[in-house]
């Protein structure tokens, strides 16, 4: 069962004590929305998805692509799993098959390849050779290609429970090189075969499409904390808020064996190069004070924290300033921190972040 820590930010920056049109979004009011479709029945999404035609088979194929705006690779799943390492769960299937058929149409980046994963288990063990399948190199097609795949068994037993992950990116060979190369996949038509296979995957045709909203604070990031295949993001857009009309709800998820920490941050994700400033600071620049509203609801001695780093000419040291406390707020209340930064170095532009966890250690993890 999921475990939920929360905190609830809503930014008031008083134009006297901080210039606060500096920081992108400063009062969470303005987002932007998009309508999302979902194909039915998969358990795990990342990325963007859409129902397309032509199809190879029936009215809709399913077409996979990367979220530039978080640097996702697109990713689905018929069970989950933990940073693409552990993979649990899954769809209930007792028959044998001896191949996995799959039609695709695909524009992959040169050097990168989409791949194909599928796990029968057994009674929660594995059965067959879990090893990710190469489904399309670094190239692309106009016309449906069927791809085919032998499964491996390890033993003689037959399944109760399979696992079935589809990516448009090598997340093996990318994971710590981002941004992740923009491929698209289209899918269709996944079939188990074998002699008197009847068993396939639930909505295998990608028939049924489900749809919501989603919402995106401009000039915000997740930074890879939510960026896990399947996973909540780790902040939305609430109607529970100070003052105006919204607020930001930033929240861990914690589950077994994977969890998305709550945590915000102006830093655009793909730089590799650590901190950087994230927004251009009003000059002269000669505020001292940021002023906030939270609640924050924190379990395991957790602590909430709002942090800044202050540069001048692209380069850090100029200063930084922070707000951390581990106290129930139930109610929104008013705070403001210091701005902390070398008079002589006028501070340029910052970055900022904001934190449901920080542990007694300061170590930011578990």
């Amino acid at each position: 069962m999921k475990k939920l820590f929360t905190i609830l930010f809503s930014l008031m920056l008083s134009m006297t004590a901080f210039a606060q049109y500096d920081i992108p979004s400063w009062n969470m009011e303005t987002w932007d929305s998009t309508l999302i479709y979902m194909p039915h029945s998969w358990d795990m999404m990342m990325g963007k998805f859409s129902h397309v035609k032509p199809a190879h088979g029936g009215n809709w194929a399913c077409k996979m692509e990367g979220d530039p705006t978080q640097q996702n690779p697109g990713v689905l799943i018929d069970g989950n799993t933990q940073e693409g390492v552990v993979w649990f769960g899954g769809k209930p299937y007792t028959q044998k098959p001896d191949s996995v058929k799959i039609y695709i149409k695909y524009d992959i980046a040169i050097g990168d390849t989409a791949m194909v994963l599928f796990i029968f288990k057994k009674q929660g063990k594995a059965i067959t050779d879990s090893t990710p399948k190469y489904l399309a190199w670094g190239t692309q097609t106009s016309n449906f290609e069927v791809k085919k795949f032998k499964i491996n068994y390890l033993t003689s037993g037959t399944p109760d429970t399979v696992i079935f992950a589809i990516i448009n990116s090598n997340y093996l060979h990318h994971a710590d090189t981002l941004p992740w190369p923009n491929n698209s996949l289209i899918i269709d038509d996944i079939t188990f075969t074998g002699t008197g296979i009847t068993q396939q995957l639930p909505n295998n045709g990608f028939e049924l499409w489900d749809s919501t909203m989603t919402y995106n604070l401009p000039g915000w990031y997740n930074e890879g904390q939510g960026g896990k295949p399947g996973l909540p993001p780790s902040f939305a857009m609430t109607i529970d808020k100070c003052e105006g009309q919204r607020a930001v709800l930033i929240q861990n998820y914690i589950s077994s064996p994977d969890t998305v920490w709550g945590y915000m941050t102006t830093r655009k994700p793909g730089n590799n190069n650590g901190d950087h400033p994230a927004f251009k600071l009003t000059q002269p620049f000669n505020y001292n004070t940021l002023t906030f509203c939270y609640k924050y609801i924190p379990q395991n001695q957790d602590s909430m924290e709002i942090s800044m780093g202050f540069y001048k000419t692209g380069m850090g040291g100029v200063g930084g300033s922070g707000f951390r406390d581990g106290a129930t707020v139930n109610t929104y209340v008013e705070r403001s921190m210091s701005l902390n930064y070398n008079p002589s170095q006028m501070p340029d532009s910052a970055s900022m972040s904001l934190s449901a966890f920080v542990t007694k250690s300061d170590s930011g993890s578990k």
